[in-house]
C-alpha cells in the first residue's frame, strides 16, 4: 500500500479515506500486521490495475482527492443530523420526565385525598373524578415512565457517540 501511496503522491490519511479505513489501520495493513477489509481490499486492488494501466497517477490523486472531499461533506453531514437527532431526542426527554412528574403528583394526592373521602353521596362526584384522575396518571406512566426515558437516553447516547465517531474519523 506504501508504494500506492508514494506512486500517487498521497498521505496515508488521503488513502484511507479512499478506502473507507481509518489511517491507523491503513498503517497496520502496510506494516503486514492487519488485512484491509473486503470493500477497501477491493478498492485498493483497483487502484493497483489502474495504476498500471493507462490511468496517469495525478489523475487517480484527484480522483481520491474528490472521492475524499465527498466522503468528509457525508460524515459531516452525518454528524450534523446525529447531532440534530440527540437534541431533538433531549427535548423529548425532558417533556417525558415533565409527564411523569405531573402523573406522580397526580397519584400522590389521589392516594392522600382518596381514602379521607367520606363515602357519602354528596362526594361520588369528588370520588369520580380523584379516580379518573388516577386512570390518567396511570395509563401514561408506560408511556413516559422510567423505562421510556431509559430507551430515549440510550438513543441519545448513540446518536452523539454516531456524531462524535463521524468526526473522528475527519481527523
Amino acid at each position: 500500500m506504501k508504494d500506492v501511496r508514494n506512486g500517487l503522491g498521497i498521505t496515508q490519511q488521503q488513502l484511507a479515506d479512499y478506502l473507507g479505513v481509518t489511517r491507523s489501520q491503513l498503517s497496520l495493513v502496510e506494516m503486514d500486521q492487519r488485512f484491509l477489509p473486503t470493500i477497501a481490499s477491493v478498492k485498493s486492488s483497483k487502484l493497483l490495475l489502474a495504476m498500471q494501466g493507462k490511468k496517469k497517477p495525478e489523475k487517480l490523486a484527484a480522483e481520491i482527492a474528490k472521492q475524499t472531499k465527498a466522503l468528509h461533506k457525508k460524515l459531516q453531514d452525518r454528524s450534523k443530523e446525529c447531532t440534530y437527532l440527540a437534541s431533538v431526542a433531549r427535548n423529548k426527554l425532558q417533556v417525558l420526565q415533565l409527564q411523569y412528574n405531573q402523573c406522580c403528583n397526580a397519584l400522590q394526592a389521589v392516594h392522600a385525598l382518596l381514602p379521607n373521602l367520606p363515602a357519602t353521596k354528596e362526594y361520588k362526584g369528588d370520588r369520580l373524578w380523584l379516580e379518573l384522575l388516577e386512570m390518567n396518571a396511570l395509563s401514561k406512566l408506560g408511556s413516559c415512565g422510567p423505562d421510556a426515558q431509559t430507551s430515549l437516553q440510550l438513543e441519545i447516547d448513540l446518536l452523539e457517540f454516531e456524531a462524535r465517531e463521524a468526526m473522528n474519523r475527519l481527523k
